[in-house]
């Protein structure tokens, strides 16, 4: 029976170091690699009040990012962003993943500012920068396009009201001009001066 007792708790510590949150978290990885989103969700959840909560869901949000649910990861993400007690490194790499979120959705403005707040938080990130150099260079060419679509758009010769009707006055006195030319010239017509010889 002392043995019976002492076999129990070997494997109910045995268990409950198999349970620990980094279990839950190379668990989810495992199904992550293999495309099982879902379960690998299942196991970021489990593992999201322990120890690793942070690194828990950050693979969430990325776990979600692969079944393009970016609002849910961008929240996620956003957990992390925002937490106090984040390692550096996961709050910019978090920052980062939500600028990509925005990148796809061509918002961007809201990816460059994430961006920024990634290099503001580990200036040595290479892919952030390039990311937000890539997102300046859109945005430049989206407002250049929209600048000659509007310069497209305007009518070139585009007429106000006053200059119209002052157009119209003048062809209207033109024409009574004209008319009153020929009435005269109609009167003139078939009478003859007397000649004085």
């Amino acid at each position: 029976m002392k043995y019976f007792l002492l076999i129990c708790c070997f494997f109910a510590v045995v268990h409950s170091f198999g349970q620990s949150p980094g279990h839950f978290i190379r668990e989810g990885n495992d199904f992550y690699k293999k495309g099982k989103m879902d379960e690998a969700i299942d196991f970021y959840n489990k593992a999201a009040d322990g120890k690793y909560k942070y690194i828990a869901r950050l693979n969430k949000g990325n776990a979600l990012f692969k079944q393009k649910k970016y609002e849910v990861a961008v929240s996620a993400y956003q957990v992390v962003a925002d937490a106090s007690d984040a390692a550096i490194l996961l709050k910019s790499g978090a920052h980062y993943n939500i600028g990509v979120i925005y990148s796809n959705q061509q918002k961007l403005v809201e990816s460059i500012e994430e961006y920024k707040l990634s290099l503001r938080l580990n200036w040595q990130d290479t892919p952030a920068r390039e990311n937000l150099q890539k997102a300046l260079w859109e945005l430049k060419q989206m407002e250049l396009q929209n600048k000659q679509n509007n310069q497209q758009k305007q009518p070139k010769s585009k007429m106000s009201q006053n200059q119209a009707q002052n157009q119209l006055d003048k062809l209207e006195q033109k024409e009574k001009n004209t008319q009153k030319k020929r009435a005269d010239s109609k009167s003139n017509f078939g009478s003859s001066t007397a000649k004085d010889w």
